[in-house]
C-alpha cells in the first residue's frame, strides 16, 4: 500500500521488487511483569492521543501512519518481526562484529 504521505511514490512491488518486506515501526512498550490493569490504562491513554485530530497531523507531518493495536497484538507483531530478522540473519551468515 502506497504511503498517504508519498502518494506519488510507488511501493517497491509496484516498480517491480518483489519479495521484499520492510518496516520500520514505533511502539510503546512496558516492562515485564507491569500490572495488567496499568498496561490497560496506557492503552487507552494512547488511543485517546492517536485519536486527537493535532495528535494526527503532528504525526503525519513528521511522516508517522499510526496504525494502533491491542497490547497482545503488538507482542505478537514484535516477536513475528524478531523471527522474521534472525531468519535474515541467519540465512546471510551475519555475524556480530
Amino acid at each position: 500500500m502506497r504511503s498517504p504521505n508519498l502518494p506519488h511514490v510507488p511501493t517497491l512491488a509496484e516498480a517491480g521488487v518483489t519479495g521484499y518486506d520492510v518496516t520500520n515501526w514505533v511502539g510503546l512498550c512496558a516492562p515485564a511483569g507491569v500490572a495488567p490493569m496499568r498496561v490497560a490504562g496506557l492503552h487507552s491513554a494512547v488511543q485517546t492521543a492517536l485519536a486527537s485530530a493535532d495528535v494526527a497531523k503532528d504525526l503525519a507531518d513528521v511522516g508517522y501512519e499510526p496504525a494502533p493495536t491491542a497490547p497482545q497484538e503488538l507482542a505478537a507483531f514484535i516477536q513475528r518481526d524478531i523471527s522474521k530478522w534472525l531468519r535474515v540473519v541467519r540465512e546471510a551468515g551475519i555475524a556480530p562484529e
